[in-house]
């Protein structure tokens, strides 16, 4: 795992009980370290994830916890630059089976965002109720909110911009709205 923390960290986020979740751009794996800071092992027999799904690896660029321990992950389809996927996996770290009627990811292709370079910036945020807020950006900006299960929100549809917002890499939620 020590490979792993010089070869593209990106993001991290901490469980109640102080077990350690990392991503990176550089490979598609998640990792768990125990709160002392080792592999956690009871993950997979060596704390790593594959970060793969049947259509191919997911490239992570941010990952959120959820208030449930479920940890959620937003990357690209690696060699599908553009194509954004949210996946859900559990404490264990098994994908969720209850996060998008049993898929455990979201694969967005669709053709109205869909961009063929990297995106700049991908975020995830997670509201105190567990609804999940994404944003990308490249040339258009994505912007939409999922309820915990997956499905969108009804007011969360996803909203793009065609104009590109220079400077804009971040993104936050008002709690009570």
């Amino acid at each position: 795992a020590s490979s792993f923390l010089t070869n593209g960290f990106v993001e991290a986020t901490v469980q109640p009980d102080g077990k350690i979740w990392l991503i990176g751009t550089n490979f598609a794996k998640l990792v768990r370290f125990t709160e002392a800071g080792s592999p956690d092992t009871s993950i997979n027999g060596t704390g790593v994830i594959p970060l793969t799904i049947p259509e191919g690896d997911i490239l992570p660029r941010d990952i959120k916890m959820q208030r449930n321990g479920s940890v959620v992950v937003v990357g690209e389809l690696n060699g599908h630059y553009g194509n954004l996927v949210v996946a859900q996996f559990t404490s264990s770290g098994q994908l969720d089976r209850g996060f998008n009627e049993g898929k455990g990811y979201i694969l967005f292709e669709d053709n109205e965002f869909k961009c063929r370079a990297y995106f700049h910036c991908m975020e995830l945020l997670i509201h105190d109720d567990g609804k999940i807020v994404v944003f990308a950006q490249l040339n258009k900006n994505m912007l939409m909110r999922l309820y915990p299960d997956g499905t969108p929100d009804t007011g969360g549809r996803i909203v793009n911009t065609t104009t590109y917002a220079e400077g804009l890499n971040a993104v936050t939620v008002d709690q009570e709205n």
